[in-house]
């Protein structure tokens, strides 16, 4: 990584591939959990429809 910059090393290691697919990952456990994690009720309502 040293011998790149940072953003070439992002680019050749495949980081945002495996970034975005955590992120989607950590996103879905958060929908199966039983609270609500928004804080307004428009996203809350939208939150309740995903999980039904």
């Amino acid at each position: 990584m040293h011998q790149f910059g940072l953003k070439q090393w992002k680019e050749k290691s495949g980081y945002l591939e495996r970034s975005l697919a955590e992120m989607g990952v950590y996103r879905f456990k958060q929908l199966k959990g039983d609270k609500l994690t928004s804080r307004t009720f428009n996203n809350q309502h939208t939150e309740v429809m995903i999980k039904a």
